[in-house]
């Protein structure tokens, strides 16, 4: 299960690169081939950090997909507050 979400800007980053490298990664090889050290290191940064923001790589899917949600909603919100 994915960890609660940081505002320290290391962290952020730290996840966010996380998040890019699988999908890198997923470019390259199927999603069941990708291990968490090969994400780790595609992310610069070691496995302890991995596991300090995630548990699994589906969780790193998942936090990629919440974010997405909230940034719709919040959009969705703007939008709903300039309709008259």
């Amino acid at each position: 299960m994915e960890t609660q979400a940081s505002t320290n800007p290391v962290a952020v980053r730290s996840r966010h690169q996380i998040i890019q490298a699988l999908f890198d990664l997923m470019q390259e090889s199927p999603y069941q081939n990708i291990t968490i050290k090969e994400i780790a290191y595609k992310s610069n940064l070691v496995r302890r950090t991995f596991y300090g923001h995630f548990s699994s790589k589906e969780d790193v899917i998942k936090a990629y997909l919440n974010d997405l949600f909230a940034r719709y909603m919040a959009n969705l919100a703007t939008l709903e507050a300039l309709e008259p």
